[in-house]
């Protein structure tokens, strides 16, 4: 079961995902649920909690979907 739900989470990188953000995950990032449900980490100061925003999946570590904002060209 944990091997066929990892595939799953991967299939989710690079995907846009509706996000409601709901605690703080730690002092660096704050943790939300998708519409499908799943946990995603947003880096703190991207949004607020009980903001919901669309992102695109940048990754998966641990077990959790991140979104990562990329780096403005200045």
């Amino acid at each position: 079961f944990e091997e066929k739900h990892k595939h799953y989470l991967e299939l989710q990188i690079g995907t846009e995902r509706e996000v409601l953000i709901e605690r703080r995950h730690s002092p660096e990032w704050l943790r939300g649920s998708t519409e499908n449900y799943q946990q995603l980490l947003i880096p703190d100061g991207k949004a607020a909690i009980g903001e919901l925003l669309k992102v695109k999946v940048s990754g998966l570590k641990d077990g959790m979907l991140f979104h990562e904002s990329q780096k403005q060209k200045l």
